[in-house]
C-alpha cells in the first residue's frame, strides 16, 4: 500500500467521502507523501500494516469473491457483515486477450464498488495465458517476462487504490500450477514479477505464495523453504498460506509456529514478515472430505473460532473462503463454503439466504469493532480459550473451549456485572462476577463478554505486556523474563511476580522480572507466568519455550531381559550426570541407575538396564540429574500387541497374514515368516521377529500385515494408547510404512507415513491419538472415539509406483501410553 493510502486510511469519514468521488485527490496525495517521506521508509516497512498488535476488529477480516460485477444488493450485504477485505483473482488470460494490450475495466468497476462500501482488495496475479507457454503456468523466460509486464501494467493502472498484490494462487498443487507443480519455475516467476514491480513501484505490497494446505504435510514446508532460500522474502511483505484441514481451527497453531520459525531463519535483517491466512473455510455440506459432515451451525462456530484464534496467533489478516455458496448441491462441498446461500445467476434481483456463518461474522465484527486483540488469558486448561481485547482502558472477552462437552471455567476478573452475547448475537444475559472471578460455562462456540463498569483486574491484564508466542532459550540455565505493567488505576498497586515484588504508582509503568530455570526435558516447554496484584487478584499468561539444548528420552519396549532408553542430545551439549529409572510397575530392574556422560558434540546414547517383566503391562520413566538440575521424563506404559515369542512356523499363519492392496491389475508377491532374532539384537528387539518379503510391479500397490479373522478379537485395546511402537529393520527402499486403526464409530485412521530411508534396526512409532492422520468413515470428525482396534499392524506402500522389492524385519509391536 502506498504511503498516501496509509495516511488516507487513518482520516475521518469526511475525507473518505471525497476520496470515493475524487480519485485524482488520492493519487496526488499518494504521490506527494510518498515523495516527501521516501527517505524515511524502506520497502520492508510496508509490512507494518500487517502488524497484528495494531489491527482493530474488523480490519483484519475478509472473504473470497468470484465476481467483478456484484448482483443487486450484494455489496450492501457484504458491507453489513462488517468485513473489510475481499480476495479475488486478477486473471491474466481475461485481461490480456491480445499480446501487450491490457483491459482492466471489469476490475475498475469492482474497485469502484469496493470503495463505496469501505472494502479493500487483494488481487491475485495468477494462472496461464494461451498467448504464452501454451496456456500453461509461465515456465519459460518469454512467458515469465510477459507475465511480469502484465503485472506491472496492473500495478500501474491501480496504483494508489490500496490493492495488495498476491503472487499466484496455490502454486504447489494441481490444477492451479500446470502442467504440474514445479517450485523452481514458481520461484523464477515470483522473482521476475517482484523485481519488476518494485523496480518501478517500490512501495507496492506483494505477498505470497498462497500455499495450499497444512504446512506440516509432506512437501509443503520444503516448497516454502525453497522460496525463502531463493530470496522471495525480500519482495514479500507477508507470507500467505491456505491452512485447510478437517480438524478444528485451533490445530493450526502448530503450522503457524513452524512457519514463523522458518520465516525468521530466512527473513532479511530487520524485516518483520507476518503470516496471512489468505484462504480458509469449512463447508456446510452433507458430504465433505473423508466423509466428514459439517452442518451450518458448526460452520458458524468454526468461523468465529478461526478468526479469533488467528488473532491470538498474530495473524493480522484472515480471508474466509467463501463469500457465497457456489452451487445448489447440499452434498457437494465446493458448493457450500459460503457465508450466504446460492443464488441463481438467472435471477435479475436475487434473494439471499443469510447462513449462520454470516451472522457469526457479523456478530464478531460488530461486538469487537474498534477493539484490538490483547492477549490470551491462561485459565488452567490448554483447551480453554479466553481472549482479552481492549480499546484503551475498555475491555471485552471472547471465550470458548475445544472440548466436546461444556464445562465451567473461572475467568480472572474483579467483582462486577458482565453482559454476554452468543456467537450469533443472541441469548443476551447478564452475569455476576465475584472477587474470585467470573464463573462461565464454556462451550464450543464463542461467547462475548463486556463488563458493565470498569473492571480493575481486566484493565490490569490488558495493561500487562504480552508474552511472545514462543521464546528460544537454553535449558538448565536461569533466565529472567521481564515484562512491563502499566498501572491504569487511580491508586497504587503492589505486584508479586513470584521472583520480585514492587509497588507501581498510578499511571506509571514498571518492568518486573520473573526468574525461571527451565528443564532441558523435551524440545519445547510451556511457561506459565502468574502475577499477583495484592487485594485485586491474579492474572496468568503463557508462552512456549523452545529449547536450544533439548534433552529427550524415549523408553523402548522390553526386549529379552533388557529395558533400553534412548537419550538424545541433538545440540551436542556436554553433560555429566546420572540416569535413574523411575515409576517402575510390572517389571524389575537389576540396577535401576547408571552414570551418563555426553562429550561435547555427542548427540545420542542408548542406556541399557537389565530387567525382567513381572506383568504383561509394564511401565517405566526416567530421571536425569545434571548438577543441581533434575530432568524428569514421565513414565511410559507398554503392552505387547502380539507376543512374537509365542509364534512358530506352524502357528504364525493362524495369527497373521499379508494381504495386497491397491490396483488389482498391478502384480505383487509377498511372504511372511517368523524367525529367531540375530543374537546381537535379541536383547533389544526380542527373541523372534517377522520377516516380510515383497515385490511390487510398477503402479499403485501396497501390502497390509493383518491379523487373521479368528485372531482379530484378541487385538481389542483398552484405554487410550498414544502410539504403537515397533522395531523395523529397514531396506532403504524409499517405500512408505504406516498402519490403520478403527474407533468405536467405525472411523478409520491412518497415521502419517514414514519413509524407509534406513538400513538396519530402528525403533519407530505411529500415533494412535488421531494426530496427523488421514481419516474416513464412521464419525469422520477426526476425533478418536475410544475404544480403538488395530485393523492393520503395518502397511508397506510402493510410494514411487515403480518396480520395487525388498525385505523388512519387524520386532515386537507394542502399545504405548
Amino acid at each position: 500500500m502506498s504511503l498516501g493510502q496509509q495516511w488516507l486510511d487513518r482520516q475521518p469519514a469526511r475525507y473518505k467521502f471525497w476520496t470515493k468521488r475524487r480519485r485524482w485527490i488520492r493519487g496526488c496525495i499518494s504521490f506527494c507523501l510518498g515523495l516527501f517521506l521516501w527517505a524515511s521508509f524502506s520497502i520492508g516497512s510496508t509490512s507494518a500494516q500487517f502488524n497484528s498488535r495494531q489491527v482493530e476488529v474488523p480490519d483484519g477480516f475478509g472473504v473470497a469473491i468470484h465476481f467483478t460485477d456484484p448482483k443487486p444488493g450484494e455489496m450492501e450485504l457484504l458491507e453489513a457483515s462488517g468485513i473489510r477485505w475481499i480476495r479475488a483473482d486478477l486473471v491474466w488470460l481475461r485481461t490480456e486477450v491480445k499480446k501487450g494490450q491490457y483491459d482492466f475495466a471489469a476490475y475498475d468497476r469492482l474497485l469502484d464498488q469496493l470503495e463505496r462500501h469501505n472494502l479493500r482488495a487483494i488481487f491475485i496475479l495468477d494462472y496461464g495465458n494461451p498467448l504464452y507457454d501454451g496456456g500453461f503456468s509461465p515456465h519459460t523466460d518469454a512467458g515469465r517476462q510477459a507475465f511480469a509486464r502484465w503485472a506491472v501494467a496492473a500495478v500501474k493502472h491501480f496504483q494508489g487504490r490500496g490493492v495488495v498484490w498476491e503472487m499466484y494462487n496455490e502454486p504447489n498443487i494441481l490444477p492451479f500450477w500446470s502442467p504440474r507443480p514445479n517450485v523452481q519455475d514458481y520461484i523464477k516467476l515470483a522473482k521476475t514479477v517482484g523485481q519488476a514491480i518494485h523496480r518501478i513501484y517500490p512501495q507496492e505490497v506483494i505477498i505470497g505464495p498462497a500455499l495450499a494446505g497444512s504446512v506440516n504435510k509432506p512437501g509443503r514446508q520444503e516448497f516454502l523453504e525453497a522460496c525463502f532460500q531463493a530470496g522471495l522474502l525480500e519482495d514479500w511483505s507477508a507470507v500467505s498460506i491456505h491452512p485447510y484441514r478437517i480438524t478444528r481451527p485451533e490445530t493450526v497453531a502448530r503450522d503457524y509456529r513452524q512457519l514463523r520459525l522458518l520465516i525468521t531463519k530466512y527473513a532479511p535483517p530487520g524485516k518483520q514478515i507476518p503470516i496471512i491466512a489468505g484462504e480458509w473455510g469449512y463447508p456446510s455440506s452433507t458430504a465433505w472430505r473423508q466423509g466428514k459432515v459439517i452442518d451450518p451451525t458448526t460452520q458458524a462456530k468454526y468461523l468465529g473460532r478461526q478468526w479469533l484464534n488467528n488473532l491470538a496467533n498474530e495473524i493480522p489478516l484472515s480471508i474466509w473462503y467463501d463469500w457465497q455458496n457456489n452451487g445448489p448441491k447440499a452434498d457437494d462441498p465446493e458448493h457450500n463454503y459460503g457465508l450466504i446461500g446460492y443464488s441463481d445467476p438467472k435471477q435479475k434481483r436475487p434473494t439471499y439466504e443469510v447462513k449462520p456463518a454470516y451472522r457469526a461474522a457479523q456478530t464478531l465484527n460488530q461486538t469487537l469493532e474498534g477493539f484490538q486483540f490483547n492477549k490470551r488469558l491462561d485459565v488452567g486448561r490448554p483447551d480453554d480459550y479466553v481472549l482479552l481485547f481492549n480499546q484503551g482502558n475498555q475491555v471485552k472477552i471472547a471465550a470458548w473451549t475445544t472440548t466436546q462437552s461444556p464445562h465451567k471455567a473461572i475467568i480472572p476478573t474483579s467483582a462486577g456485572s458482565f453482559r454476554t452475547l452468543d456467537y450469533l448475537g443472541q441469548n443476551r444475559k447478564t452475569l455476576k462476577a465475584t472477587a474470585q472471578g467470573l464463573s462461565l460455562s464454556l462451550t464450543d462456540a464463542p461467547q462475548y463478554l463486556t463488563p458493565t463498569k470498569a473492571n480493575a483486574l481486566l484493565q490490569l491484564a490488558a495493561a500487562w505486556e504480552t508474552l511472545p508466542l514462543e521464546q528460544i532459550v537454553p535449558g538448565s540455565q536461569t533466565i529472567d523474563v521481564p515484562l512491563q505493567l502499566r498501572n491504569p488505576l487511580p491508586t497504587p498497586i503492589q505486584v508479586n511476580t513470584g521472583s520480585q515484588t514492587a509497588t507501581i504508582p498510578p499511571r506509571q509503568t514498571r518492568s518486573l522480572v520473573t526468574t525461571v530455570t527451565p528443564s532441558r526435558q523435551g524440545k519445547s516447554r510451556p511457561l506459565r507466568l502468574e502475577w499477583q496484584i495484592q487485594g485485586i487478584g491474579s492474572i496468568t499468561q503463557s508462552t512456549h519455550l523452545l529449547l536450544t539444548n533439548p534433552l529427550t528420552a524415549t523408553v523402548l519396549p522390553m526386549g529379552a531381559n533388557q529395558l533400553t532408553v534412548v537419550l538424545q542430545n541433538p545440540a551436542g551439549t556436554a553433560l555429566n550426570g546420572r540416569a535413574t529409572l523411575t515409576n517402575l510397575q510390572g517389571l524389575r530392574a537389576n540396577t535401576p541407575s547408571q552414570p551418563i556422560r555426553f562429550a561435547p558434540g555427542e548427540t545420542q546414547k542408548y542406556l541399557k538396564f537389565k530387567a525382567s517383566r513381572t506383568q504383561s503391562t509394564y511401565q517405566a520413566g526416567l530421571e536425569v540429574t545434571e548438577g543441581g538440575t533434575q530432568h524428569t521424563f514421565p513414565p511410559q506404559k507398554f503392552k505387547a500387541v502380539i507376543n512374537f515369542a509365542n509364534l512358530g512356523a506352524n502357528t504364525m499363519g493362524q495369527a497373521l497374514q499379508t494381504v495386497p492392496g491397491g490396483d488389482a491389475k498391478v502384480r505383487s508377491q509377498q511372504s511372511l515368516a517368523v524367525i529367531p532374532s540375530a543374537s546381537r539384537y535379541a536383547p533389544t528387539v526380542g527373541r523372534k521377529v517377522l520377516k516380510i518379503t515383497y515385490r511390487f510391479q510398477a503402479g499403485w500397490k501396497y501390502l497390509h500385515l493383518l491379523p487373521t479373522p479368528q485372531y482379530q478379537s484378541r487385538l481389542k485395546i483398552q484405554g487410550q494408547p498414544q502410539s504403537l511402537g515397533l522395531w523395523i529393520n529397514g531396506d532403504g527402499s524409499g517405500n512408505q510404512m504406516s498402519l490403520r486403526y478403527q474407533d468405536k464409530t467405525g472411523q478409520i485412521f491412518q497415521p502419517k507415513s514414514q519413509t524407509i530411508t534406513w538400513e538396519g534396526w530402528r525403533y519407530i512409532t505411529f500415533a494412535l491419538d488421531g494426530t496427523d492422520a488421514t481419516v474416513w468413515g464412521g464419525a469422520a470428525d477426526g476425533v478418536v472415539h475410544y475404544p480403538i482396534q488395530l485393523n492393520s499392524l503395518l502397511a508397506i506402500d510402493n510410494a514411487k509406483k515403480q518396480t520395487t522389492s525388498g525385505e523388512i524385519y519387524v520386532g515386537q509391536p507394542t502399545l504405548v501410553w
